[in-house]
């Protein structure tokens, strides 16, 4: 794994997130239910999303599907990279990058789609989130979180400039899911193109 930045939190906080963040990627690759099962909450009324758009609704809903993989598919390890986060008093949000492998292996069920099952390498992407709980680290286990991106694609077209054609931008955002509405968690990101070119001048 390439060096992590954690912004904030003591060394013993970094070191217990950045270890449940590890188990969750090494749990995901290998669909390995009991690697998972300390990981995630039991709650029935658990929500998880995934970044392909696709709810599970309760972790034996997210079972199910990795039950359906382990079964069709051959995985290499996801090898994170550009890990990153920011660590709280008692919430913390980890990012990263991920590289991967897999191999469509079923010979009765289709893959669900005709892409990154070659064994071809791709890059996808995590987000976690995590609240402190006795002094332990959690995967958050109240609520549901998300992310919120919109994106603007730019096509070539008359009176486009030419140096955008081809192009997209996305603003992220990581939302938690409260009682009484939601928390916006990069709510102080910059995302006005002069914050953000100034912060990258730094």
């Amino acid at each position: 794994m390439s060096q992590a930045n954690l912004v904030g939190g003591s060394q013993r906080d970094r070191e217990q997130l950045l270890k449940l963040h590890a188990d969750y990627i090494d749990a995901n690759a290998r669909f390995d239910r009991q690697k998972l099962d300390p990981i995630w909450s039991k709650a029935p009324e658990a929500v998880f999303f995934n970044l392909n758009g696709h709810t599970y609704e309760g972790r034996d809903h997210w079972f199910k599907l990795w039950e359906f993989y382990g079964k069709n598919v051959q995985s290499s390890y996801w090898t994170p990279f550009d890990v990153g986060g920011v660590v709280s008093d008692d919430m913390a949000v980890i990012w990263c990058h991920r590289h991967s492998q897999r191999n469509w292996v079923g010979t009765v069920a289709a893959p669900p789609r005709d892409i990154h099952y070659q064994g071809q390498d791709f890059v996808s992407r995590s987000t976690m989130v995590f609240h402190k709980e006795n002094g332990q680290w959690q995967p958050l286990r109240e609520g549901m979180t998300l992310t919120v991106e919109p994106g603007c694609y730019i096509r070539p077209a008359a009176g486009v400039p030419e140096q955008f054609w081809n192009i997209g931008v996305r603003i992220e955002d990581d939302v938690l899911v409260t009682g009484d509405g939601c928390e916006v968690l990069t709510g102080r990101a910059p995302k006005d193109p002069a914050e953000i070119e100034a912060l990258m001048r730094r």
